[in-house]
């Protein structure tokens, strides 16, 4: 890792749901909330393709760019620098593998970035129960 570029944490998980479903779900703003409470208990629509998200640690503009077509939904600053969650839904043989990415800027704590990570790893687990109905 380099301290003058920052970091970028991964974590995949597959789905038995398509990724249409699955996209449907990630790229919904107003489904958040129930995959990512810690990111946004409540969400509403600013401008474009920004949005406030409040939760328990505040609220923060986030501008929310997604693709259908590719399987795109970001979670982005809509400052220059656009660090932020990046999210990728692919075909996989039995459904879908969901990639989520985050940017820490240069110097974050590595226990910031752990605790981070595994609130990833909570959120993709919710994911997951919620599109095993599909």
């Amino acid at each position: 890792m380099s301290e003058a570029r920052g970091y970028v944490g991964t974590r995949t998980l597959s789905v038995a749901a398509a990724p249409d479903q699955a996209f449907a779900l990630l790229s919904d703003p107003y489904r958040l909330p129930q995959w990512a409470p810690g990111i946004a208990e409540s969400v509403a629509h600013e401008h474009e393709d920004v949005w406030r998200l409040t939760s328990a640690s505040g609220t923060r503009l986030r501008a929310i760019r997604t693709s259908a077509a590719f399987g795109v939904v970001d979670f982005v600053s809509p400052e220059p620098g656009g660090r932020g969650l990046f999210i990728r839904v692919l075909a996989n043989a039995g459904g879908s593998e969901l990639v989520f990415s985050m940017a820490f800027p240069p110097g974050t704590p590595q226990a910031d970035i752990d605790a981070q990570m595994t609130a990833i790893e909570r959120e993709l687990q919710t994911v997951r129960t919620l599109l095993s109905g599909y």
